[in-house]
């Protein structure tokens, strides 16, 4: 969804609100870009959008709110450099 929205922004288009992800509107949002590079890239976004929102409609999730509610994993146990405040270069 970020990427989605990251892409029309680059190109000075603006995206606010959830409307912007529904199916049913995307016409409309690709018509306002005009490289066709662009298009197909906002499109493949759009496909991988479909697919991550089925998947979580079947798992009992929802596309929308879970972004918020994701854990951040801690990798200084994992790797021991990552917690000193001195690198070695």
């Amino acid at each position: 969804m970020n990427r989605l929205k990251a892409l029309y922004r680059s190109w000075a288009t603006p995206c606010a609100g959830e409307k912007f992800y529904s199916p049913r509107h995307r016409g409309a949002w690709l018509e306002q870009l005009s490289e066709a590079g662009v298009r197909g890239r906002a499109e493949l976004l759009d496909q991988q959008l479909d697919i991550c929102c089925r998947y979580a409609e079947k798992h009992g999730g929802s596309c929308y709110g879970k972004a918020g509610s994701i854990q951040p994993m801690s990798f200084s146990g994992r790797f021991p450099a990552w917690g000193r405040s001195e690198w070695p270069f």
